[in-house]
């Protein structure tokens, strides 16, 4: 059985704005939920993944969220579509059956 957990709350609103990395608060309570609470739920940790990724202008997605937390744990993210809507919003745990894999281009 699974254990139920939840990982702490990150926000990018921790710093004044503009807030351009909602994207990589989310990634990091992600990553935390899966391997409950392995990672620390701090600014620094947020800003690694971002800079892992190689984005670090403007607004981030779910292509720079991938390419991240692949280069900084080593995850490939998998996600599917669903019912015709875009991956971002469908994607869900690793564990959905054929899903396709991530790879970076």
């Amino acid at each position: 059985m699974l254990k139920s957990y939840s990982p702490p709350f990150v926000t990018e609103t921790d710093q004044p704005a503009p807030w351009l990395d909602c994207s990589w608060a989310s990634a990091l309570m992600l990553a935390n939920m899966a391997t409950l609470g392995k990672y620390p739920t701090t600014r620094n940790e947020r800003q690694e993944l971002r800079n892992a990724s190689g984005d670090h202008f403007g607004g981030s997605n779910l292509h720079d969220v991938a390419i991240g937390i692949q280069v900084r744990y080593g995850w490939t993210l998998r996600w599917t579509a669903r019912r015709g809507r875009n991956c971002s919003s469908g994607w869900r745990a690793a564990t959905v059956p054929k899903c396709k894999d991530y790879t970076a281009d």
